[in-house]
C-alpha cells in the first residue's frame, strides 16, 4: 500500500507573502511548530492592515522586544513613516516586516520569533 505524505500547510496559502512564510517556517521547524508560529503570523498581518497592534517578539541578540506596529497606510503616513519602505523586492521574504510606531521606522524580525499578539489591543 503506497501511503500519501501529507500535504505541508503552507500549499493551501493563497497569500504570497504568508505562503513564502510558511514554507520558511516549515523548513527552519517542526510542522506543529511552524504551523502555530504561522498562525500567529497570519493574525499579525491581518490586523495590522488596518490598526495598530502590540506583540512581542525575540530580537537576534536574543532579547524580548515589545512594539506597536502596524501596516496601514494611512496610520504610517500619519505617524510620519513612507508607505513604500515596506518591502524590499526580493520575490521570497525572509522577514515579517511592519512600520514601528514607537520609532517611526521600518522594522523586520524572523516569522519563528514571534512570542505573542496582543488581541485585545488595537487602535
Amino acid at each position: 500500500m503506497n501511503k500519501l505524505s501529507p500535504q505541508p500547510f503552507y500549499e493551501k496559502v493563497n497569500d504570497p507573502e504568508l505562503r513564502a512564510l510558511a514554507r520558511l517556517l516549515y523548513k527552519r521547524m517542526t510542522p506543529g511548530d511552524a504551523g502555530s508560529k504561522f498562525s500567529i503570523i497570519h493574525d499579525l498581518k491581518d490586523m495590522m492592515q488596518d490598526d495598530i497592534v502590540h506583540f512581542m517578539y525575540s530580537k537576534a541578540s536574543g532579547e524580548d522586544r515589545f512594539a506597536f506596529g502596524t501596516r496601514c497606510p494611512e496610520l504610517i503616513q500619519k505617524y510620519h513613516g513612507s508607505p513604500k519602505e515596506e518591502r524590499t523586492k526580493s520575490s521570497e521574504p525572509t522577514t515579517f516586516n511592519y512600520f514601528d510606531l514607537q520609532r517611526r521606522a521600518w522594522r523586520s524580525f524572523r516569522p519563528e520569533n514571534i512570542i505573542y499578539v496582543d488581541k485585545n489591543y488595537t487602535i
